[in-house]
């Protein structure tokens, strides 16, 4: 059952990335032709901003993607993988959802319009938030579970359990630049 569970959860960043990739597109194409004062609004430092908020949003999903791709092969027993699975669900939809709200604001008012792909993005992005675990339940999950794996590894320190676990060794040092 968990294995299937998974499974699922695993595959959120498949749907995600063309959900995402689909309101940076109509971000970008909006922001390059609406003019203010003259200019095309991709060139205001806040249009820019969120844009590149946006491309991160498809960077991460992307990067989700290809790791959910590697792992969830029907060989695969996916049952042990409730840490990986939450977080992907939980952090895709949530990216969703964001992308969503930044291209309704970048649209301004046709953005809030219900027959505009970034109005419907909004309204549709958000049940994913819930089905399959709420994100808020899903991050206590999250949570409680890498808190049991650190008192299993005798570790209290985060940033040390995050630089010996194998999922996050790689992006550990960079949890210093925050």
């Amino acid at each position: 059952m968990l294995d299937t569970l998974h499974r699922s959860r695993l595959q959120f960043p498949g749907m995600g990335m063309g959900f995402i990739k689909r309101m940076l597109d109509e971000a970008m194409k909006h922001c390059t032709e609406r003019r203010v004062s003259g200019i095309p609004l991709n060139e205001l430092d806040s249009v820019k901003f969120q844009l590149s908020r946006l491309q991160a949003a498809f960077t991460i999903c992307s990067a989700m993607c290809a790791y959910s791709s590697s792992i969830s092969s029907i060989q695969n027993d996916l049952s042990g993988h409730s840490v990986d699975a939450n977080s992907v669900k939980a952090l895709v939809t949530d990216l969703m959802h964001e992308s969503a709200q930044i291209c309704v604001q970048l649209s301004g008012a046709n953005g809030y319009r219900l027959d505009h792909v970034a109005g419907r993005g909004l309204v549709d992005s958000r049940p994913f938030q819930i089905f399959e675990g709420s994100n808020e339940m899903l991050y206590s999950q999250v949570a409680e579970a890498i808190a049991k794996l650190m008192r299993k590894s005798k570790e209290s320190n985060l940033l040390s359990f995050l630089k010996i676990n194998p999922a996050t060794e790689l992006a550990a040092p960079f949890s210093l630049l925050f």
